[in-house]
């Protein structure tokens, strides 16, 4: 039974968003080669609008912090399109109001950059239970 969760957990499509191409260069290549196959990213909040458009993306990493719009706006944005869609809030940001904010947005988790690859598994195997 644990291995079919595995296998469903890699196979749900992911889209994280974040203005650093780096970070996302690293997230996509790391998660791959750990076997997830459908791993997606965007690098402002107008192309992460575009691919959860044209994609069934079942979870979002969100950064809080991009130049073309807010992480809480693209997060209404994405709510507005599909109000049952998994968001992680991330960000580098120290003094953060996080407990409001994910109060207010009812965000599914929030995690602080840099974080461990551990984390972001944990999460994908709650996620996968609620999709």
């Amino acid at each position: 039974m644990e291995t079919l969760n595995i296998d469903m957990t890699k196979n749900i499509q992911i889209l994280f968003v974040d203005d650093e191409r780096i970070f996302l260069q690293v997230v996509k290549k790391l998660f791959t080669k750990m076997g997830y196959k459908n791993i997606f990213c965007a690098h402002s909040g107008k192309e992460a609008l575009k691919v959860i458009s044209e994609k069934k993306i079942d979870i979002v990493f969100l950064d809080l912090l991009l130049p073309d719009m807010k992480g809480e706006i693209i997060y209404d944005e994405i709510n507005a399109l599909n109000r049952n869609m998994p968001i992680v809030f991330m960000s580098g940001q120290i003094g953060l109001d996080i407990d409001s904010l994910q109060k207010e947005r009812k965000a599914f988790a929030y995690i602080q950059k840099p974080f461990d690859i551990e984390a972001i598994k944990t999460i994908l195997k709650n996620v996968s239970n609620v999709i």
